[in-house]
């Protein structure tokens, strides 16, 4: 199962009630969007946000483990962000979603590590704009000190592209910059210390864009870390990627018998 997944792993008779009170079933999961419709009069990716919303019947997917005795388990990511770990047997439904939004994601410092906080240790914390977050690119997904992360990697023009000063978080951490993978950037590094004021180097007529950020050029590529909590990722869509038991059994049926069970009379 893939990494970022959604699995639906306990109440599983609630689930069966959400869509009954929806007026369907996961047997109907097969319809187009269209059709699902059409039937039911409402669409099937909002079944699937309505599911969502009960997240203590499911976890992001952070990892695969292979157990001794030869059976499978995951990792997942709780509905209190904490790390669990669920037999592959208990997990009766996932989604993956194909879209989703968020509005944070976190400073790192190397490909595997995330920035700190000098005084408190806590992760840096930002804001990204919508520029540098259109501009992204997935990478590959991590856990790194027991969160799952989505990398991704932006770039922008202008150094105040990444981040507006409405955001506490953005003013509170803007001398720190991003991580930029590119190894020129040693090349790069500037030999006098610059103001950690953006305001107050904006003010400075002889450079109309300062940046506090010594080894930013302009479009350089940087990498940041998204964190898949239930706080920050807003899906869009999803699409399913482990049908329920009820109907894998359906389709069964209709692979053996595809004009209807016989019946035999006498």
């Amino acid at each position: 199962m893939d990494v970022g997944a959604i699995a639906f792993y306990r109440y599983e008779e609630r689930f069966k009630d959400i869509l009954k009170h929806m007026g369907t079933s996961d047997k109907a999961f097969d319809l187009t969007d269209a059709d699902f419709e059409d039937k039911y009069g409402h669409s099937l990716q909002s079944v699937f946000h309505t599911l969502y919303q009960s997240d203590d019947m499911w976890g992001f997917v952070a990892q695969k483990v292979n157990k001794r005795d030869g059976s499978t388990a995951y990792k997942l990511v709780s509905e209190k962000d904490t790390m669990r770990e669920v037999p592959a047997s208990d997990i009766y439904f996932a989604l993956k979603m194909t879209d989703y939004d968020y509005s944070h994601w976190a400073e790192m410092d190397s490909p595997i590590t995330l920035q700190a906080s000098y005084k408190s240790g806590s992760r840096i914390i930002k804001n990204p704009t919508q520029t540098v977050k259109k501009n992204a690119e997935q990478q590959d997904m991590k856990v790194m000190n027991n969160v799952l992360y989505q990398i991704v990697k932006t770039q922008a023009s202008k150094w105040d592209n990444y981040y507006g000063t409405s955001s506490f978080n953005n003013t509170q951490w803007m001398d720190r910059e991003p991580y930029f993978p590119d190894p020129m950037k040693q090349m790069m590094r500037s030999m006098m210390k610059r103001p950690s004021d953006p305001q107050a180097m904006k003010a400075n007529p002889y450079d109309p864009n300062p940046t506090p950020w010594q080894n930013y050029v302009s479009n350089r590529p940087s990498l940041h870390a998204i964190p898949f909590s239930r706080d920050n990722i807003k899906p869009h869509s999803f699409r399913i990627i482990q049908h329920t038991k009820a109907f894998k059994s359906q389709l069964r049926v209709f692979v053996n018998f595809p004009n209807g069970i016989p019946l035999r009379i006498g």
